[in-house]
C-alpha cells in the first residue's frame, strides 16, 4: 500500500456544534499540513457537520466509501480516528475495506498510518480500547440508574401505577430524584387489566370496560385496545426489571 506523490488523496472532517475544539478549520489545517509533509496533493476535504458519529450514515463518509469502492482514491486523512466513527465494528470494516482496495488511512492524532502492517494493528487496538471505555461508562450508568430505581426514585416519567412526588427547592438544588408513590387510580386500572386478561377477555373488551367505568389515560383520552395492551406490556416489563 505504497502511496506515491501523484496519489489521489482526500481529507475528512467531522464536527459537532458543541465541540469547538475540533472545529472544521482546525481539522482542515492539520489535514493539509499532513498532506504537505507526505508531499501529497489533496483532491478534496470532505466535511460532515453536526452529524452523529455512531454509524456511517453520513454524507461525507458515504462519499468516501463510494470513492474507495470505485478505486478513485489512494489515501484518506483524518485528524483522529473517532472523526470517522466511534464504533469498533465500523472502524475495522473501514480498515478492511481500505486495505482490500489499496487505500491508506492516516489518523494524525494517533500517529497511525495503515500503509504499514503495524499501523493497521494499532488502529484496531485503539478502536477496541475506545469502545471498551464507552461500554464501561454505559455499564456504570446503567448500574447507577438501577440503584436509583431500587431506592424508589423516579427516572424520567413515573411508571404507570405510580406518581412522582414534587421536589422541594433544596432537592432541586442538589438534583435529587423525585420519590415514587403509589397512584391508586392507576393501580385500579392495572388490576382490571390483569383480572380481565386472566379471564381471557380481548383487549377491545378491556378498553370498553375501562371507559364505561370512567377511567381515562394519563392524557385524558379514552382507552382503546392499543393503549390497554401497551400499558399491560409496560407493567410486565417493570415487574421483570424489579425482579
Amino acid at each position: 500500500m505504497n502511496v506515491n506523490k501523484q496519489a489521489r488523496v482526500i481529507g475528512y472532517c467531522r464536527v459537532s456544534s458543541d465541540k469547538q475544539e475540533n472545529s472544521i478549520d482546525a481539522q482542515d489545517k492539520l489535514i493539509r499540513a499532513q498532506a504537505t509533509l507526505k508531499q501529497w496533493t489533496l483532491s478534496a476535504v470532505l466535511i460532515d457537520e453536526d452529524e452523529f458519529s455512531g454509524d456511517l450514515k453520513r454524507p461525507g463518509i458515504q462519499k468516501i466509501l463510494d470513492l474507495v469502492n470505485a478505486k478513485k482514491v489512494d489515501a484518506v486523512i483524518c485528524t483522529k480516528l473517532d472523526r470517522l466513527t466511534r464504533s469498533t465494528r465500523d472502524a475495522i470494516s473501514l480498515i478492511e475495506l481500505f486495505g482490500k482496495k489499496g487505500v491508506a488511512l492516516i489518523s494524525i492524532s494517533e500517529s497511525l498510518d495503515t500503509e504499514s502492517p503495524m499501523g493497521r494493528f494499532f488502529i484496531r487496538m485503539i478502536a477496541s480500547i475506545a469502545e471498551l471505555e464507552r461500554e464501561m461508562i454505559g455499564s456504570r450508568t446503567r448500574d447507577g440508574l438501577q440503584n436509583i430505581k431500587a431506592q424508589g426514585c423516579a427516572i424520567g416519567t413515573a411508571p404507570y401505577g405510580y406518581s412522582a412526588t414534587p421536589r422541594t427547592p433544596e432537592e432541586k438544588d442538589r438534583r435529587a430524584h423525585s420519590k415514587l408513590v403509589v397512584n391508586g387510580r392507576e393501580q385500579e386500572v392495572l388490576r382490571i387489566i390483569y383480572d380481565m386478561r386472566n379471564e381471557q377477555f380481548t383487549w377491545y373488551d378491556i378498553a370498553e370496560r375501562l371507559n364505561v367505568a370512567g377511567y381515562r389515560r394519563r392524557t385524558g383520552a379514552q382507552w382503546d385496545f392499543r393503549g390497554a395492551h401497551q400499558i399491560f406490556k409496560l407493567a410486565q416489563k417493570q415487574k421483570q426489571e424489579v425482579a
